[in-house]
């Protein structure tokens, strides 16, 4: 049986179905979401794929025993496989892997042209590397598959690029209740919690079951939410909009309290 590994799904398969002809009944591909970003076997890892997801994408056409030789292959080494079609899978991972890494390549690409850049690079701190780091991957295979998911790819620059118009015009007009509503809607949903703008300073921020335990474990840092379960909303919390270096704070503890309670 023959596989691939690679980052996109319907070229390669449209690929691999005219080069291998009758024997494209022995091929079926699944994607390891898994990986560095330093190219070569010196950096390979054992454990790399234990508990990694594996994206398995058959077609109508491929041979059901090569597909499941592959599936089983890989949960075989700890993998947990998921299974979608071509085009759905090079739309997710157009968003989620492939976007990402054209923008660090274009960040750090931007701030290297600019007056002082060797200066500015000299003063990086964590956030700006943890955000780049990807940039250090290999140009040719991320210019490969950039090529090859472009129609995806687009789409989500475009989306992008909508989203940059908006901060930028917020920030140019000096709009704070645009900015903060984008930076809350961006932090509760990294933090997978669901949130309810409001007109005022402050959103609701749905917590679930252990509200009142929450809000405990806020208070013994120092941060004070309010519970508005007397409002209908047992399983919420009003959390109020300050300054950045009070919302630092806020989401410092938030991580903290949830870690604490298991949450995370």
């Amino acid at each position: 049986f023959v596989t691939d590994v690679g980052s996109t799904r319907c070229g390669v398969i449209a690929a691999a179905r005219k080069a291998l002809g009758e024997r494209f009944s022995r091929y079926a591909p699944v994607h390891p979401i898994a990986g560095g970003e330093m190219p070569g076997v010196e950096y390979a890892d054992s454990a790399l794929f234990s508990g990694a997801k594996v994206i398995s994408t058959p077609t109508d056409d491929m041979n059901l025993e090569a597909v499941a030789f592959w599936e089983k292959a890989w949960e075989a080494v700890g993998a947990k496989l998921f299974r979608m079609t071509p085009e759905t899978h090079d739309r997710i991972f157009a968003a989620v892997s492939h976007l990402p890494h054209v923008l660090a390549y274009a960040l750090v690409d931007a701030m290297a042209k600019t007056p002082e850049a060797d200066e500015k690079f000299r003063f990086v701190g964590a956030g700006f590397r943890d955000f780049t780091r990807i940039a250090a991957s290999s140009p040719v295979m991320w210019r490969d598959i950039c090529l090859a998911n472009r129609r995806a790819l687009l789409e989500s620059l475009e989306n992008v690029q909508a989203e940059l118009a908006l901060l930028h015009e917020a920030i140019r007009t000096g709009d704070a209740e645009t900015l903060t509503e984008i930076f809350s809607r961006a932090f509760f949903k990294e933090q997978e919690i669901r949130y309810l703008p409001t007109t005022a300073n402050f959103v609701l921020a749905q917590t679930g079951p252990k509200t009142a335990e929450l809000n405990t474990e806020l208070l013994k840092r120092g941060v004070i939410v309010r519970p508005v379960k007397s409002y209908g909303l047992p399983d919420w919390l009003r959390v109020s909009v300050g300054t950045a270096r009070e919302n630092a704070r806020f989401i410092e503890a938030f991580q903290a309290a949830r870690k604490a309670l298991g949450l995370i």
